[in-house]
């Protein structure tokens, strides 16, 4: 015959009302001192991310005039979340169409590349380190056809073009990238080689 096992009477009892509130309280304290640090990296996250995008198509313009031997011009926004990569010279891009247009098969196809990206996170460009003092100009629209919203696009204000050469080159600069809560990365670019580089994460000391 099977004994069963006798418990004691105070381990069989389940947890009382106040045992549960003294439990979801702390778990509430641990959530409210974790939240901010949690939702501060994922703020940083964005940051980085947003940097290493626009780095990777600026890289990419650098490539693609040293293929094409036709100039890229890189523009952002400054303030705002846009930037655009397109053709230094619209003269260059036209000439280029028409001669695709006369070849063999008379078909016209794409003959350059351009990009347009945004920030969706709480990202932007900011203001700091803008082109010596430039002041922000449009870009005339017929270099933004085939964007979504042209018209738009032709109605912000962008800095100065940072232009990308056949040789690879362009020239010294420097912008920067930052959040809402102070924290901001530098792109920098190596005028000789046109290589592009993101600093470390810094922070601005409010005053």
């Amino acid at each position: 015959m099977q004994r069963q096992t006798q418990y004691p009477r105070h381990l069989l009892r389940g947890f009382t009302l106040v045992e549960l509130l003294l439990v979801l309280g702390l778990l509430v304290t641990l959530m409210g001192i974790a939240y901010p640090s949690l939702a501060k990296f994922r703020l940083e996250q964005q940051l980085k991310q947003g940097a290493e995008l626009v780095r990777l198509q600026m890289k990419q313009a650098r490539l693609r005039a040293m293929e094409s031997g036709l100039e890229y011009q890189f523009r952002y926004e400054p303030g705002g979340k846009q930037f655009v990569v397109v053709p230094a010279e619209y003269s260059a891009i036209q000439a280029q169409q028409q001669a695709n247009q006369h070849s063999g098969n008379g078909k016209p196809q794409s003959v350059y590349w351009k990009t347009h990206g945004k920030f969706d996170a709480k990202v932007k460009f900011s203001t700091n380190l803008f082109d010596q003092g430039i002041a922000p100009q449009p870009l005339p629209k017929e270099f933004l056809s085939g964007f979504e919203r042209p018209d738009d696009l032709s109605r912000a204000s962008w800095a100065a073009p940072l232009i990308f050469h056949a040789d690879g080159s362009a020239r010294d600069f420097a912008m920067e990238i930052e959040d809402e809560k102070g924290a901001y990365v530098t792109l920098s670019v190596r005028g000789i080689t046109g290589s592009v580089e993101i600093s470390q994460m810094l922070r601005r000391t409010r005053r």
